[in-house]
Order: structure tokens, then sequence, then C-alpha cells
């Protein structure tokens, strides 16, 4: 996404949310509870909530009507609840998380929580893009640069499977030219020295080892080089004259445009790679998403 589109997502978000008053009886316990009774007071907290239609409108080709039924929102924030939560407790989720305002044949109103809000981007997120909108609901009062950041890295992710799933058909085409599988190493240190060519013929200690390199390529970095070893299987795919030859040209040619994009675009390859592997964000994002639900689970919208 453009830097307008992640604006217009975080703008229409933080105006559609309000700050909804929910009275909550606290009951204290006694210490002599048949001389003295538990004493109940009722106190308001604030609990922000969204018009369903609201946050579903905010996500590009969805078809909003496959999100608009109490038995679809109810499953997906049972999906994403505490594995330990007991059943009782997760079917009271639909209750506690989404109140239903009106119901027509076309459309439901539904005011939202923050967790209602999280649980179902992040399972609309299997098929669109909504990185953002999940980032954007885990802390409140988050500063767009700060979202954006995060969405980057997290970006990442993806770009590694689509780098795993071409390296396996690379691999596949490797195996039918090479005869020792220990080669396929030696040609992907090739790839490297053309995509890092000053560095590699150097002996800086700082850069990764080339072997698991592709942990550390941040996320401008990671995609092109995805989408370059697609580029190499399409296009050897695509030759008469299948030889090692040929694909050591076609890899070449390939590795050096994208030092050649950087080069003009922004910097040198060395210094589009990050501190934190790709290990290190995967499990930062589990956590963060742990921690946020443990503490918006038991919210309730009314």
């Amino acid at each position: 996404m453009q830097i307008q589109e992640y604006q217009n997502i975080f703008d229409t978000l933080n105006s559609a949310c309000h700050t909804k008053s929910i009275a909550r009886e606290y009951t204290a316990p006694s210490l002599w509870p048949q001389k003295i009774p538990a004493q109940t007071t009722i106190a308001n907290t604030g609990t922000d909530v969204w018009l369903l239609t609201d946050v579903l409108s905010t996500v590009k080709n969805l078809e909003i009507k496959d999100y608009q039924s109490s038995s679809t929102i109810g499953s997906i924030l049972r999906e994403y609840a505490p594995a330990d939560m007991l059943p009782m407790q997760k079917f009271e989720l639909v209750d506690n998380h989404m109140h239903i305002i009106k119901v027509t044949d076309e459309s439901m109103t539904a005011e939202i929580s923050r967790y209602a809000a999280w649980a179902i981007t992040k399972e609309i997120g299997k098929h669109n893009n909504t990185t953002f909108h999940q980032e954007y609901f885990i802390y409140p009062k988050q500063d767009l640069n700060t979202i954006v950041a995060r969405v980057n890295e997290i970006s990442r992710i993806d770009a590694r499977e689509k780098v795993k799933i071409y390296k396996k058909k690379l691999d596949g085409i490797l195996g039918t030219l090479i005869n020792q599988n220990y080669q396929f190493g030696k040609f992907y240190l090739l790839l490297y020295s053309w995509l890092f060519p000053k560095e590699y013929n150097s002996t800086n200690d700082d850069l990764p080892n080339y072997s698991h390199i592709t942990d550390y390529m941040n996320h401008k970095l990671l995609p092109l080089y995805a989408n370059a070893l697609e580029n190499i299987v399409n296009r050897y795919n695509n030759l008469r004259n299948k030889t090692y030859d040929n694909l050591y040209t076609v890899s070449r040619q390939e590795m050096l445009s994208i030092c050649k994009h950087f080069a003009d675009a922004h910097d040198s390859t060395k210094k589009n790679l990050s501190l934190a592997s790709i290990k290190e964000v995967i499990a930062d994002r589990t956590r963060r998403e742990q921690e946020f639900v443990n503490k918006y689970i038991h919210e309730k919208v009314r």
C-alpha cells in the first residue's frame, strides 16, 4: 500500500471510533461475610467501539456481506480467543464484544469492541491485506508512522514465504542440471555475490551468513529478491535450450538488476539489511498479539 492509503484508513478508523461508557458492578469481598455483607459498587468504564460497517468499509475488495452475521462474527471471536478459555466463556464473546443495533435483509448495524475489530480484520487477512488494520487495533492511540513501521517489518514474513516457494522451484531446476546437491549452495552463493558484489568480496563481519541472508533482507529488498527468483524460474522455463549456462546468464541479469534498482532508488543492497531476523519479527508479533488478547478479551460493549 502507498502511504496515502494508510493515511486514509488511519483517519477513517480514528473518526469512526467513539468511547462508550459502560456501567460495571464491582463486588468487594468481606472478611466476615456473616456479619458484614460484601459491598457492591457500580463504576463507569470507557470502552472504544466502532460500527462494524465502518471497519469493513476500509478493507479493499471485500465482500462486506460475508461478515455481517452474528454467527460468523461469533466463530471469529472464538477462533482467536485464548486456547485455555472455557467453552462457555467463548460462546459469551459475541454478546460481550458486539452490540447489534439493527438487522435487515441487506445488512447489520452493530457496535464492535477493539478485540472484535482486531479479530475480524485478522480473519479477513487470510484473503485480503489487513496488516495495517490489525496493527491499528492492537494499541490505542498509536501514531501513523509507528503503525506503518510495524507493517513494513511484518511484510517481510509474506515475502519470505514467496522466496521459499521459488527457491524450491529453482532447486528443482538445479536438480536437473547439477548432479551433486552440495553444489546447490554454491549456486546461491553466486546469487548473493551478484546481489552484494562489493560486500561479497570484502571481509565485513557485520554481513549475516549468506546461507541465511534472506532472513535479514528488509521490507524493500526482500520482495524484490523474491520477484527476482520468480523471474529466474519463469524465464528459464520459457527457454528453448535449458542449460546451466543459460540459467547462469538469466540469474546474473536478475540479481544485477536489483543492485541497479537500489543504487538508483535507495542505497546499496547491504544497507537494506535489517538488524532483526524474520524469526524475531514473527516472535515479536506473536507476543504482542497474545498480550493484546489477554488485555482486551474481557471487555464488553454493553
